[in-house]
């Protein structure tokens, strides 16, 4: 078999290097156009990106803005009430500071003048009990002349070794019991001069004895008020 050549004719090449050239440079073109598209492309996706981490930074700092004021408003009203409280507290403490000696002294005279009260008290009670008592005495020994004779006699005790003895009684006293007292002075151990003197400012139960030496007050009165100043010391 025989090898078959081919020869190009002169116009035959020329056509196909114009061929060719036209299909590199359209190529080329569509390369440009497609790196042109991609560079667009890329462009807009950077811009993009850029446009959306500036949005994402500005929502961040919009975010730790607002945290942060939160934060901060927080943290002025924890002080604002902490600085309310120690102002509070300063002012009490300065208050009860000059209120306090006052409310001492208060309590102190209201105490003063609650044991004045209860000495007032105590002293009216008992002057009333030692009222009734000497009532009670008196009507007691008027209805009986035999105690006003033993009366007697206890305080002629008292004047033993007196010369002179002046009895002083109320006078309904004298009276009523004027035997008793006539037999108890006649029986006394030492002999002495005894006078009965009837006294209209005694009460019944009353007796003074009045000595060389002195008086013995057998008042009941008396009696009652050195039981009282017992009492009360």
């Amino acid at each position: 078999m025989k090898s078959q050549s081919r020869v190009l004719k002169s116009g035959s090449a020329a056509e196909l290097v114009s061929a060719d050239q036209f299909n590199y440079e359209d190529l080329q073109a569509r390369c440009e156009n497609y790196l042109d598209n991609v560079r667009e492309q890329s462009r807009k996706m950077l811009l993009d990106s850029q446009a959306k981490i500036e949005q994402e930074r500005k929502a961040a700092v919009e975010a730790g803005r607002q945290e942060g004021l939160a934060k901060g408003l927080q943290q002025a009203e924890q002080q604002i009430q902490e600085q309310v409280q120690k102002q509070a507290e300063q002012l009490v403490k300065q208050r009860m500071q000059k209120v306090l000696p006052a409310l001492a002294a208060a309590t102190e005279q209201l105490e003063n003048e609650r044991q004045q009260c209860i000495a007032r008290w105590e002293q009216q009670g008992l002057e009333l009990v030692l009222a009734i008592s000497e009532k009670l005495v008196h009507e007691r020994l008027g209805q009986n002349p035999g105690q006003i004779t033993v009366r007697v006699a206890e305080i002629l005790n008292l004047t033993l070794g007196s010369s002179r003895l002046r009895i002083r009684l109320c006078e309904s006293d004298l009276k009523n019991a004027a035997e008793h007292l006539e037999v108890l002075t006649s029986s006394l151990q030492h002999k002495a001069n005894v006078e009965l003197v009837g006294d209209p400012d005694l009460q019944a139960g009353d007796c003074i004895v009045e000595t060389e030496h002195g008086q013995v007050d057998g008042r009941i009165s008396m009696q009652l008020a050195r039981i009282a100043a017992e009492l009360a010391g």
